[in-house]
């Protein structure tokens, strides 16, 4: 009975380190976007489009969720070198599907981006998840 016992704790350490000896790691390239995983949320979206100096910025969340309350803050940010500077931002807020769409003029040049920061409640008005979205970058000669 001990054999048969060392036998078989032998055979799973064997098989558990070569799974690990053998694992590969998984890199996404750098223009492919990450896919986060939700909670209740089932859309994510965010864009950029820059028309002379004009950005027109949009952003949409849903959840799966009809009651779910969404608050979404959208954030128009510039490239300087200290960092992302945000320039504008607004907020809206709804129930299952919210969308911004807004423009901000006046830019001068430089690359921007649009930064989304996405809050879930529940009926009751607990937390249920954040989620973080970030546009392709834009340059304005």
């Amino acid at each position: 009975m001990k054999k048969t016992i060392a036998l078989i704790l032998m055979f799973f350490l064997a098989m558990s380190s070569f799974g690990i000896t053998n694992a590969e790691e998984i890199t996404v390239p750098a223009d492919e976007p990450v896919i986060e995983e939700y909670i209740d949320l089932s859309r994510v979206a965010v864009s950029l489009q820059i028309n002379g100096n004009t950005a027109q910025c949009s952003g949409s969340a849903r959840s799966i969720i009809s009651t779910d309350t969404i608050k979404m803050t959208m954030y128009l940010q510039k490239h300087t070198s200290t960092g992302w500077n945000s320039i504008r931002s607004w907020y809206k807020q709804g129930l299952r599907l919210v969308t911004l769409d807004k423009n901000e003029s006046g830019l001068s040049s430089g690359t921007y981006r649009v930064y989304l920061y996405i809050e879930v409640y529940n009926s009751n008005a607990i937390f249920v998840e954040s989620a973080h979205a970030y546009s392709k970058l834009k340059t304005i000669p």
